[in-house]
């Protein structure tokens, strides 16, 4: 071909942002990059077009099905305020084809299961299950292994919240009788600093009910249970 029939081609990078961070993002590499030394020799520098989703109106999202869901779900993904929106993204699914739906179901399942805000993700992939199981559908086996999974987290977070607590009450008790409080962190793996503190609020709740202040004003002011306040106020 003649060069002057060449047809000249041109990338040009786009770069989709969806965090948080509204500081000013900058749209060329250099400005991203921290090469050692700051030797810039061997750094090819060139200008991206930035697409922020993040800061981008509802209503500018256009375009087909699949690419709905994606910038909706790449726009809400942390943030907590998915957990209603997933409702809207899961009517754009009705407009796919049913085997179209199930392998993207299970793909977003799996991003949101990963990705979104700890506190609400685990009810979002609920959400999923349940519009999902509508009608004849089943629920596809990934939906399932993602919702037992995040039973199964809630479940070990519970179970290891009641051993702290329980670990907590033992130290309570211990420090009540006088207990040296090494004997008792080799007892109960708490900390000496969570110890020495737990028996900071004790000492403060006997100076209170030695001033006849009222048990539950006690209790606002030191954060012990009211079992173990009316432990205190026995042994006094």
């Amino acid at each position: 071909m003649h060069p002057e029939h060449k047809k000249e081609i041109r990338v040009i990078p786009i770069v989709v942002y969806h965090g948080l961070d509204e500081r000013e993002i900058p749209q060329d590499t250099a400005s991203i990059y921290d090469p050692i030394d700051n030797d810039y020799r061997y750094i090819q520098n060139f200008y991206f077009e930035l697409f922020n989703i993040s800061i981008l109106p509802d209503h500018q999202i256009k375009g087909i099905p699949l690419l709905r869901i994606g910038l909706y779900v790449l726009k809400y993904i942390q943030r907590p305020e998915l957990l209603n929106k997933i409702d809207d993204i899961l009517e754009i699914f009705k407009e796919l084809p049913d085997d179209q739906m199930r392998v993207n179901l299970d793909i977003v399942g799996r991003y949101i299961e990963n990705a979104a805000h700890p506190k609400i993700r685990h009810q979002v992939v609920r959400k999923i299950i349940d519009w999902f199981n509508q009608g004849d559908r089943k629920v596809s086996r990934i939906l399932e292994i993602l919702q037992r999974q995040g039973m199964k987290k809630g479940m070990e977070k519970g179970i290891e919240k009641g051993k702290k607590i329980g670990k907590i009450d033992d130290a309570q008790r211990m420090i009540l009788r006088g207990i040296d409080l090494k004997l008792i962190q080799e007892v109960t793996s708490l900390s000496m600093e969570r110890l020495t503190e737990i028996r900071e609020k004790i000492d403060l709740a006997r100076k209170q009910f030695l001033q006849d202040i009222e048990i539950r004003e006690i209790q606002k002011t030191t954060g012990l249970s009211m079992e173990i306040l009316e432990e205190i106020k026995r042994l006094k």
